[in-house]
């Protein structure tokens, strides 16, 4: 805090990050984990984006081996 008071930007970037944040796999884990320690009911997004991540990897690395497999050994 500064002498004017809080920062208007830090306020700013935590919002942001309090938005995208149920959208990364990191927190499908930690609402797992916070769920299955404490009474905390998980947010059904926090525990869908971990599956979403999945299929977006496998279809990119199914993407990748087709276009590897082509080039070299063709």
């Amino acid at each position: 805090m500064g002498v004017r008071g809080p920062d208007p930007a830090a306020r700013h970037r935590r919002r942001f990050i309090e938005v995208i944040s149920p959208y990364t796999p990191a927190r499908g884990a930690a609402e797992l984990i916070w769920g299955a320690a404490t009474d905390h009911t998980p947010d059904p997004v926090a525990l869908a984006a971990p599956a979403g991540w999945t299929v977006v990897a496998a279809l990119a690395a199914a993407w990748a081996h087709r276009r590897d497999e082509g080039r070299r050994f063709t």
